[in-house]
């Protein structure tokens, strides 16, 4: 019989590196497929904001580009992935005249993996929006009143006709360390201990007290979801008034 001692070696040594390539051609596909999502999701926020807003302000074509990066809610994946990051994303192409916008966000996704650097392909999103412009179909049903959009956090308190909504943005407050001790506050997770500091900042519904202001454990979530998707959610006191 002939020696094959080694030879599984030999295979593995060939094999193995294919193997390694495809797994990393896999992990960076699937990194690329959830980004998309996020920008995406983000480019629908920054469309409702302009739609709620739009009619009012005559400049809706700089909007896109100061809030869409409020709805990005991981910066650093956006700088792996997308050339030249947050930069790398614009909206040349969009429009904004009559009832109607249209959102068009451009981007590049670029991969860099052994043996094939600088992997890239341009991306477009495009999103049509109607403004709100407080003009009520009479034709609408109770059906189309279920389907539309609001939003909510993650407790579930109650649901938002608008983002915009006071009742969504985290009231804080800048006070002493030794206060917030005093009163049970613990150190944000995020932004480290924050003995060195005299005054951190708190809120009025955390536990946490935090050494930044641009903490991102200052950031509240806000999801936008179907209303028939969220029964036995009262609506907001302050923008829906029920």
């Amino acid at each position: 019989m002939k020696n094959n001692r080694g030879s599984a070696v030999v295979e593995a040594t060939i094999v193995l590196p294919f193997f390694i390539f495809g797994m990393l051609c896999l992990y960076h596909m699937l990194r690329c497929r959830l980004l998309e999502n996020e920008i995406y999701e983000a480019c629908i926020e920054t469309a409702e904001y302009i739609a709620e807003v739009g009619y009012i302000n005559d400049s809706s074509f700089y909007l896109p580009g100061i809030y869409f990066p409020e709805y990005i809610d991981n910066e650093d994946e956006l700088a792996t992935y997308v050339l030249g990051g947050l930069k790398g994303v614009d909206f040349l192409g969009s429009s904004f005249s009559g009832d109607y916008f249209t959102l068009r966000a451009n981007y590049t996704v670029q991969i860099n993996l052994p043996f094939m650097p600088n992997l890239s392909e341009d991306r477009c999103i495009v999103i049509t929006q109607k403004y709100y412009r407080g003009i009520q179909d009479n034709n609408e049903s109770e059906d189309d009143e279920a389907g539309k959009y609001v939003y909510v956090t993650d407790n579930m308190e109650a649901y938002h006709s608008t983002r915009l909504c006071s009742h969504l943005k985290l009231s804080t407050k800048v006070v002493g360390i030794d206060y917030a001790v005093d009163n049970g506050f613990e150190p944000c997770e995020f932004c480290g201990n924050a003995n060195e500091k005299k005054m951190v900042i708190v809120t009025d519904t955390g536990g946490k007290y935090h050494r930044l202001t641009n903490c991102s454990g200052l950031k509240r979530t806000i999801y936008r979801v179907k209303l028939s998707e969220i029964e036995g959610v009262n609506g907001c006191m302050r923008c829906v008034g029920q």
